[in-house]
């Protein structure tokens, strides 16, 4: 991951995709002892990697977000 939010997440891919194509994933961040299941958008794909927003994001899953940007700042 490059860089994240509470709305979306650049991530690092060699790899193009389709914009809009939707997208699962699971993250897993230092500070959670788990992996957080997120589903998302392909909002851009380039030679950096491809920009997914998320959707349905439980709060509890964007508290752990938060806390983690807060924690890496």
């Amino acid at each position: 991951i490059i860089d994240i939010s509470t709305v979306a997440a650049l991530i690092e891919s060699p790899d193009r995709f389709a914009i809009g194509q939707p997208i699962s994933m699971a993250l897993r961040l230092p500070n959670h002892p788990h992996a957080i299941e997120l589903k998302g958008r392909i909002v851009r794909s380039g030679p950096r990697g491809i920009a997914v927003k998320y959707y349905d994001l439980k709060q509890i899953h964007e508290e752990i977000i938060r806390i983690y940007i807060k924690n890496s700042q």
